[in-house]
This record gives C-alpha cells, structure tokens and sequence, in this order.
C-alpha cells in the first residue's frame, strides 16, 4: 500500500460518508414537520426535535470523521513499518552477497583486517552507572540542603542580634554594643557571600 494509496482512500470514505450528510441535508425541517399529523406540525416539540437530532447526528458524524482519520494514521505507520523492515532485509541482503572469496580478496590488499571493537556498553552496566550518579546527586542536594538550613539560621540570628540595634537601649550603659554591632554586620555580610558564591 503507498501513500497515494491511503489517501486516495481517505478522500473516497470522506466523500462517502461526510459529504452532505448532515441532518438537515438528509431532510430539511419543512420536511420533518410534513412526517406528523397535521395538528402537530406546528408544535414547538417538533422543532426541538429536530434541533436534538441535527446534533446526535454531527456527533456522529465526529465520530466517523475521527475513525477515518484513525485509520489514516494506523495506515501510514504500517507503510512506514513495511519500509523500515524492506530496507533492513536489502542491507541484509546487500551484506550476504560480501561472500568469504570477496573478504579474501580484500585481505590480500589490505591485509589482516582488526575486528571493530563495540562502544556500546551492556544495559546492565549503563543502569548501574545511572544509579551511582543518583545517589552521588541526592548526597550532593542533601549537603546543599543542609546548607542552606545552616546559612538561613545564622542570617536569622544575626538579624535577632541586630534587633537591638533598633528595639534595645542603645545607652552608655550598653558598653561594647557598637563594636557588636559592627562584628554581626560583618558576619551578615560573610553569610550573604557564602549563599550568592557560585558553585565551583
């Protein structure tokens, strides 16, 4: 099956089964009161109705349009499926008909030829190589936390140092305040360092 193929099918089952086929282009609502007795044609009902059938409908209408479009898609991966596998049986194939008198030939130009050596690493030893850079990783996040816990204590115990700057009795009686005051803005300004510092 090529694409052209499918889609030659999808516009010929749109055509059949979309195209004008609407409700009211299958019947028309002068139409639908004709089908009720005389006395009833006129009734608000009937046109409700019809409104609530006009929409069943378009629903599944969407319904047939989405299948369609499903179909389409599972068709293309089919075609896409049977190229891969026809390219991959043609390399086989390409490969079979190297036969050993031709690697012979090469290897009395060319000489012994080494056998390619595989990078590719087992799957056991890339899923143990991923667990020890997880555990190295969360041990890293935990000092990291542990950290930050201890730098945002010191700010907070500097900043209550600091609240006697502002709240407390700053009087001669206070001696040495000044000098404290100065060593804990030091020692803020230390902390900050310390958070802002990139990583190295």
């Amino acid at each position: 099956m090529s694409r052209s193929t499918i889609e030659t099918e999808t516009q010929i089952l749109t055509n059949f089964l979309l195209s004008n086929s609407t409700f009211p282009d299958m019947v028309d609502l002068k139409t639908f009161r004709s089908l009720f007795p005389k006395n009833l044609q006129d009734h608000p009902h009937v046109k409700h109705l019809y409104n609530h059938l006009t929409l069943k409908h378009a629903a599944t209408l969407e319904t047939v349009r989405k299948n369609i479009d499903f179909e389409a898609k599972m068709s293309h991966q089919l075609l896409k499926r049977e190229r891969r596998e026809t390219a991959n049986q043609n390399r086989d194939e390409d490969a079979e008909m190297l036969n050993q008198t031709d690697i012979n030939n090469v290897m009395e130009v060319y000489g012994e030829m080494p056998a390619p050596k595989s990078n590719i690493l087992p799957i056991e030893d890339i899923v143990k190589s991923l667990e020890v850079a997880n555990q190295k990783l969360q041990m890293e996040m935990e000092i990291l936390d542990e950290d930050c816990e201890r730098l945002t204590q010191e700010i907070k115990d500097i900043v209550g140092d600091l609240s006697t700057l502002k709240f407390g009795s700053f009087t001669g009686a206070n001696e040495g305040l000044v000098d404290s005051v100065i060593e804990d803005l030091a020692r803020l300004q230390d902390t900050c360092d310390q958070v802002v510092k990139p990583a190295d």
